[in-house]
């Protein structure tokens, strides 16, 4: 399973911050819902980051699975993200055909994916995709691989550009 906690501070760069939970809560009332297909997610006070509580994601199934919690609506030029996650159980690697994203982020019409960070399947390493101009382009960093039970700080900032779309 994965663990998310103190995650999703979405603010636009040099502002104030627009949201923020850390799910002290003891639920999911702060976000827009959650979506799970082979998966669950849920609220938990296991092995939380800070605080009392985090975000507990369990994938099960086989293809593709999914079990996060979203917020809509977000109307910014720029969008900057922050979460915790670590890994308890499994991690993606060459012998598994599926990787793992830990951040994905839509537009405000929830037409287009505009970024996403996750954990190769082929060799435990964060990567991920951005949207410029319709087009996805990857990135991949060549010196850092996922461990189990250590905490990574993901974060990334997006600038919406009106006239190249994304």
């Amino acid at each position: 399973f994965i663990l998310f906690s103190l995650v999703y501070v979405i603010e636009p760069v040099f502002a104030s911050e627009i949201f923020s939970d850390g799910f002290e809560s003891g639920d999911f009332s702060a976000w827009s819902g959650t979506s799970t297909s082979g998966g669950s997610i849920s609220v938990t006070t296991a092995n939380p980051k800070s605080g009392s509580y985090n975000a507990r994601s369990e994938l099960s199934g086989s293809g593709t699975c999914k079990a996060y919690c979203y917020k809509s609506g977000l109307n910014e030029e720029i969008i900057h993200v922050r979460l915790y996650v670590m890994f308890k159980d499994a991690i993606p690697n060459a012998s598994s055909s599926d990787g793992i994203i830990v951040m994905y982020v839509r537009n405000v019409e929830n037409t287009a994916g505009l970024f996403q960070v996750g954990v190769g399947y082929t060799d435990s390493r964060w990567q991920g995709n951005y949207r410029k101009a319709g087009v996805w382009t990857t990135w991949y960093n060549a010196s850092v691989t996922a461990e189990l039970d250590t905490w990574y700080c993901v974060e990334a900032a997006y600038y919406v550009h009106a006239t190249e779309g994304y």
